[in-house]
């Protein structure tokens, strides 16, 4: 009876530990500072590489019961990018593939590349899948002024095999 108690317990001690997921307003700060709008919505003031600064939006759009995220959408609040406001929005992109929705850093360069030629040809609204992620680029605008928006989403489980890097709200 030791014996197998002991068996137990080190095969409880030996068990991979699942990761725990990565609060979005912990990932995205700023060095301007973060605002929460709602429960789903912040903004956060960036520096750029030559030092303006641009406000980008993290808005929520679906997680799971336990507050592990599925879909969300990152806003430029401005249709036309600098090639450095660019940059930041890919980079930030890029952060939120891999940490939230565990895409793999060989699709990085994809991702910004797809996002730069967007821009350039000025698109409106595109859509393509990164492997498990499918991202939609749209530039708009409302009420409030114009925006460029990423938005990324995947299906399966946040936190479950293969998604096993996610992001919670």
């Amino acid at each position: 009876m030791k014996h197998l108690l002991s068996l137990i317990l080190l095969s409880l001690l030996a068990a991979p530990a699942q990761a725990a997921g990565i609060p979005i307003k912990a990932l995205i700060t700023g060095s301007g500072g973060q605002a929460r709008l709602s429960e789903n919505l912040f903004i956060v003031s960036k520096r750029t590489s030559d030092a303006t600064y641009l406000e980008l939006a993290v808005a929520v759009a679906d997680q799971t019961s336990g507050g592990r995220i599925s879909s969300l959408s990152l806003f430029a609040l401005k249709d036309r990018l600098k090639p450095s406001e660019l940059d930041l929005l890919a980079t930030n992109t890029n952060r939120i593939a891999t940490s939230c929705f565990n895409i793999s850093a060989e699709r990085l360069d994809g991702i910004s590349a797809w996002l730069k030629l967007l821009d350039r040809q000025g698109v409106r609204e595109a859509q393509a899948n990164f492997g498990p992620m499918g991202v939609v680029f749209k530039r708009g605008r409302t009420d409030n002024g114009p925006y460029t928006a990423v938005s990324m989403l995947r299906t399966g489980e946040p936190g479950a095999a293969p998604w096993t890097k996610y992001c919670t709200n």
